[in-house]
């Protein structure tokens, strides 16, 4: 009799007394039931943590990267427009047709046509004067960029020297260079004085 135990009594009677499991005790059929049921759920608790952590590290990485190839871009547009702004206030009477050429080929559109009509006019100025000039840019900024276009602001200093001026003088420049993309470079395609 495996559920039932037998008790003496004061009249030696023995009375039985049914040990039979009652819901709220498991049988030894029950444990594994139960440790299967918190394994599975553990186990599933496991996988959607490993699954959420997968799924934040993947958004992590492509914000990342997609920073960083912002900044890259952001980066290119800067330097471009900080090469062309030097190019532009680096120029000598002496070496006006290679100037010339390094900046038509960092410009683009009407910028450059601008450039290419006033190229003899511009080269008898600066031998007429016997200019020389020096520019360096001391900050740029992007003040906005798109996927093909942007507007890079340039503070830049250059010391001129000329017929009037043989000692130099100190200018500084604050400028605004429109920049659009042809292929793969950034190319400018306007630039203005800045207040």
């Amino acid at each position: 009799m495996a559920g039932t135990a037998i008790e003496m009594t004061a009249n030696s009677e023995p009375a039985a007394h049914n040990f039979e499991p009652t819901s709220s005790q498991p049988t030894s059929t029950a444990w594994p039931r139960i440790l299967r049921r918190r394994r599975t759920l553990l186990l599933g608790a496991l996988l959607f943590t490993l699954i959420s952590a997968i799924t934040i590290g993947v958004f992590q990485l492509e914000q990342h990267l997609a920073n960083s190839r912002d900044a890259a871009f952001r980066a290119s547009a800067v330097q471009v427009a900080t090469q062309v702004v030097t190019d532009l206030t680096s120029v000598t009477s002496k070496t006006v047709t290679s100037d010339m050429n390094r900046l038509l080929g960092e410009t683009t559109g009407a910028f450059r046509d601008q450039f290419t009509q006033q190229e003899k006019l511009y080269s008898q100025l600066l031998n007429d004067s016997q200019v020389s000039s020096t520019g360096t840019v001391v900050q740029a900024g992007v003040e906005s960029i798109q996927s093909e276009k942007a507007t890079v602001l340039i503070a830049a200093v250059a010391e001129v020297k000329n017929n009037a001026a043989p000692d130099g003088q100190h200018r500084v420049y604050r400028m605004r260079v429109n920049l659009e993309r042809a292929g793969d470079r950034w190319l400018a395609s306007n630039m203005e004085l800045v207040p």
